[in-house]
Order: C-alpha cells, then structure tokens, then sequence
C-alpha cells in the first residue's frame, strides 16, 4: 500500500496544496522575493503526526485547547480528538525539557518542491535555512 506523504484526511490535504499554491504565487509575484518572507505556512497536528521544526509549550494554554475541542461535539462523536490531541501533546513534551503539553508545528517560510516536502516529512535530507 502506497503512504500519503502528508495526511489522512482529504479535506487537509487539499487545503494544505491550495496554501503551498497560493504561497508559490505570491512569491511568483512579488517585485521583492529575496525580501524574506511573503506568505508563511504553519501546519500543526490534527489526525497524522508531523514532523515538526517548531516546538510551542502549550502548558498554560491546555485547559483552553481541551475546552475548544470539546466543543466540536459532532466531530468527537466519530473519534475522541481530545484524547488523541492530548497524546499527542504529551508525546511532543517528551522531546523538551519541562513542559507537560507541547504543540509541534511544521513551518514554511519559502515554497518547496514536492521532493524536498517529500525528503523533509520522510525524515531524509535537512531542509536549507528559511524552510
């Protein structure tokens, strides 16, 4: 069986093509692309693991995070999120020192190919500064 290189739901996975599209473009189209960033991207957690290259202790915050996602009544009635978000979390603080909740996030400053996306989310080669 061939592995989706980014995540289970097709919702995500199109939402996340259409913003490294809309980031590409705007690159495209900017009189100043070595200005730094345009558009950044920032991908976080929901139902496939990612590989992260920031880390945000979310410890003081949780309490809102659980009470948010219980809101979500409909969507908890498929799958306990709550329960998965907080493994998740708690998986994530083990590779810090201190926090108990921690949100793993992957952001983009510039576009990537989709080799270098491919390479970076299959833990292969490190992406340059910027990534």
């Amino acid at each position: 069986m061939r592995r989706r290189w980014f995540e289970l739901n097709p919702d995500h996975r199109a939402a996340a093509a259409l913003a490294m599209e809309i980031q590409r473009r705007c690159i495209a189209g900017s009189a100043r692309p070595d200005r730094g960033p345009l558009l950044r991207i920032v991908f976080y957690e929901v139902t496939t693991p990612l590989r992260p290259n920031t880390l945000v202790d979310i410890t003081s915050v949780y309490r809102r995070k659980k009470r948010a996602i219980k809101r979500y009544r409909s969507q908890l009635k498929l799958t306990d999120y709550l329960e998965h978000a907080t493994a998740l979390n708690t998986l994530r603080a083990l590779t810090v020192s201190g926090p108990r909740y921690v949100e793993a996030f992957w952001c983009i400053e510039t576009p990537l190919t989709n080799e270098e996306i491919a390479n970076w989310l299959r833990y292969g080669e490190t992406l340059t500064a910027g990534h």
